[in-house]
């Protein structure tokens, strides 16, 4: 039998404190001068303890009385100790904060506004406790300066603003430098770990090396909009554009082997987005008339590129086998790494040679029933150096619209969110053809008798590949399993009735309110894609088939 208690702690106090000036000198100034003062103390912490084996489930782990500060709380009487497991972890983060911000109006023509932020973080390293954040806004009334007597136009605002945010750290072993974890399970719990009930602890050499001089990361951002307003705010339009520059983010850099480490914790990652963001609300009908409809939209254009990785690298690789990724400076950060599929080989004498040796995936000799790959640098093997960056798994346009009409007591109203231009890497589809190669593992994918009945995509998109081949036929890492994820759905739909607008409620009733309404949510999904929810994939891009849809409800 197999039994774990768990032990979950979490607690935050905070302190602020503000002191504020306003002030106006004849309708014509306004100033307000604000100062304030932000302490945050975290502290999380979880015992979790697991063991096998046991005469029943109902006997205790760890015994009821027993002291979290002698030896025989990590034991058990009834356990084998070599059986039990045990994990502790706890966190600490304290976040002391100062700022200053002023505005500045002039008339409703003008304003002005700074903001100067000071972060001490107890994550961060001693020698780079402190960040400072300034902000500047500015915008500008055009309305109200230069088309004053226009009743075409009522409301033209230009406004402007650049920031910078200082980004705190995931995790407090950033702020310890060089330390020793736990390396020694196969959960691999950052902090501590008992093997054979003694607790353990080693360098976190799988898990990355933590150094010194690590530093703030740190985003900077410009932003200029426009709104409008027409026909008496019955037409309004919202358009902002924007950069910002991620800078000095940490990245877990290949390196260290020398030292028995997989990796090194350094800054330096740099990411840009750019993009538009475009809302548009209507009022389009007569106020006066019987029916109201109140339209509304919104669109959102982002290009992300990589700007520089640590150490002044070019490209870097994370992952292994077929979940590898590759990071180029001046590439999106959000595409796929994968080899480029040109149908099957169905002779022997399809496969091209050179120098009378048979083209090869990594040394193995290609056979008719192999995929074609293509050779992208020409030299009769297939490998890593033939893969190419394709397609985006972020959406490059996201968006949405909605919609209420209105007549007498009845409203109807709906909402639908899309994403377009975005990639789907369709690994579970993968996983159901590549079944010879599941088979023994220890994995859902290996248990033939609940996926060989379940029908998943379209089986017609691919080639009937061997699957004995000994490269590995259905391997994910290939454009063959890239689909279209692009989608629309309808988040929610309501009808309503009002009662109080009816004719025979009477309006001095201590009912004010009596409202009767359906609604119902994520009736439908319009995609292209073969799998499941395109919306509930990983966030690398990748439907893995474990992803809970998200249900209907009524």
């Amino acid at each position: 039998n197999y039994i774990s208690n768990y032990f979950g702690y979490n607690l935050r106090v905070g302190v602020n404190n503000t002191l504020s000036f306003h002030h106006n000198w004849n309708t014509k100034h306004d100033v307000t001068v604000e100062a304030g003062q932000v302490l945050e103390i975290d502290f999380n912490r979880y015992n979790y303890s697991y063991a096998y084996n046991g005469p029943n489930d109902l006997i205790k782990l760890n015994e009821v009385n027993s002291d979290p500060g002698k030896a025989e709380y990590l034991t058990s009487k009834v356990y084998n100790r070599s059986l039990i497991s045990m994990a502790l972890d706890k966190q600490r983060h304290r976040l002391l904060s100062f700022y200053g911000h002023g505005i500045y109006r002039y008339k409703d023509a003008l304003d002005f506004s700074l903001l100067v932020r000071a972060d001490g973080s107890s994550s961060a390293q001693p020698d780079n406790w402190w960040a400072v954040s300034p902000t500047f806004a500015a915008g500008w009334n055009l309305k109200s300066t230069l088309l004053a007597g226009n009743e075409g136009i009522d409301e033209l605002r230009l406004h402007a603003s650049w920031g910078r945010i200082a980004r705190l750290f995931t995790d407090d072993r950033f702020g310890e430098g060089p330390q020793y974890l736990s390396d020694l399970s196969f959960s691999n719990n950052p902090l501590k770990f008992s093997y054979d009930a003694l607790p353990g602890l080693s360098r976190p050499y799988s898990t990355g090396y933590v150094g010194t001089g690590i530093k703030w990361p740190y985003s900077d951002q410009l932003d200029l909009g426009l709104d409008l307003g027409f026909l008496q705010h019955r037409l309004n339009v919202s358009l902002d554009v924007y950069n910002k520059t991620d800078v000095n983010m940490l990245f877990n850099v290949p390196g260290g082997a020398e030292y028995g480490y997989t990796s090194i914790y350094r800054n330096g990652l740099k990411v840009r987005n750019r993009g538009v963001d475009l809302a548009i609300q209507a009022n389009v009908l007569p106020k006066a008339g019987k029916v109201q409809w109140r339209p509304s939209a919104n669109i959102n254009f982002n290009q992300n590129t990589l700007l520089a990785l640590p150490g002044g690298l070019d490209e870097v690789m994370i992952g292994i086998g077929d979940q590898a990724r590759m990071l180029k400076v001046g590439n999106a950060i959000d595409q796929f790494w994968v080899l480029e599929n040109h149908g099957i080989y169905n002779r022997e004498t399809d496969i091209p040679a050179k120098a009378g040796k048979q083209q090869t995936y990594k040394g193995t000799p290609m056979s008719a029933g192999d995929p074609i790959w293509a050779d992208q640098n020409n030299d009769n093997t297939i490998d890593d150096k033939d893969k190419v960056l394709k397609g985006h798994y972020l959406p490059k346009v996201s968006g949405g619209f909605s919609s209420d009409v209105a007549y007498r007591n009845i409203t109807l109203s709906f909402t639908f969110y899309y994403a377009l231009g975005k990639e789907i890497l369709n690994q579970d589809m993968a996983n159901h053809l590549d079944f010879v190669n599941h088979e023994g593992q220890i994995s859902m994918d290996a248990v033939k008798e609940i996926t060989f009945w379940e029908k998943a995509g379209d089986y017609n998109r691919y080639p009937l590949y061997n699957p004995w081949s000994k490269v590995g036929a259905y391997r994910a890492d290939q454009d063959l399993f890239l689909e279209n994820g692009s989608f629309l759905k309808l988040r929610n739909v309501s009808l309503q009735y009002d009662f109080t607008k009816t004719r025979w409620w009477k309006r001095n009733s201590i009912v004010h309110g009596f409202t009767v309404y359906g609604t119902a949510s994520n009736l439908f999904t319009i995609t292209p894609y073969t799998g499941g929810d395109p919306e509930l994939i990983y966030f690398n891009g990748v439907d893995n088939g474990y992803g809970l849809p998200v249900s209907r409800s009524y």
